[in-house]
């Protein structure tokens, strides 16, 4: 599953699918984020993999507090923290500690406006600190949205679970995937897609949500292409 840390990005690419560009600025909660996980972990004994990120999730004022909690509520999962890089060599010493005493993976990518060089030093860093890193470069982004709602969503929600399953986990509510839930910020008209709730909702309930389609589907074509990555709204 998926975690925002933070919705705002100090990148502001077309056809984010996380919509950060339209989002307001919002940081997530400790303690909200550690009450949803004792909820999850009343209904399930174990999620396989927790990708914290954003927005861009380093502009979070603390991180790694969040790296602890993961892997103290979720000792055998597999942790990411997913991050377009730009601001990870000004972490301090105490950031790049608990990624490594925590195991969890810096998963990188690498847009066009950051320089060779900084990534090398990233690479060094990584390597020198013992945590490991995740390197992927980036030179197209997925065009999917169709802003006139009209797509199958049983067709498009068949071709997204056929190449990707991570839902989304905010406040106290599963969502298919993040772009579900923040479709709201970039059409405001359309309402906010509801959710599962944790808490009242049994584990069958639950997965049998995550995995029909929704409103927002009809909003993602089922045949993306891909488009030149480019930054702006």
């Amino acid at each position: 599953m998926e975690v925002h840390l933070a919705d705002t990005c100090n990148l502001n690419c077309r056809n984010c699918l996380h919509f950060a560009p339209f989002c307001k600025p919002s940081f997530a909660d400790l303690a909200d984020l550690e009450r949803d996980f004792a909820a999850l972990k009343e209904k399930f004994a174990a999620v396989r993999h927790v990708h914290l990120l954003g927005g861009e999730p380093l502009l979070h004022p603390d991180p790694a507090a969040f790296l602890e909690l993961t892997r103290r509520m979720w000792p055998t999962t597999r942790l990411s923290l997913v991050t377009n890089g730009l601001l990870l060599l000004k972490q301090p010493e105490t950031f790049w500690r608990t990624c490594r005493e925590t195991r969890t993976m810096i998963d990188m990518t690498w847009y066009p406006v950051q320089p060779e060089a900084e990534v090398d030093e990233i690479r060094r860093k990584c390597a020198a600190e013992g945590v490991t890193l995740r390197l992927s470069t980036i030179r197209e982004f997925m065009d999917k949205i169709r802003l006139a709602g009209k797509e199958d969503a049983a067709a498009s929600f068949k071709a997204c679970r056929l190449s990707v399953y991570c839902p989304y986990l905010r406040g106290g509510r599963l969502y298919p995937c993040a772009t579900a839930y923040h479709l709201s910020d970039r059409l405001p008209d359309v309402p906010r897609e509801p959710g599962v709730d944790i808490r009242s909702s049994s584990a069958r309930e639950i997965l049998t949500y995550l995995l029909s389609p929704v409103n927002a589907c009809r909003y993602c074509a089922a045949k993306p292409t891909n488009v030149k990555w480019e930054k702006g709204r």
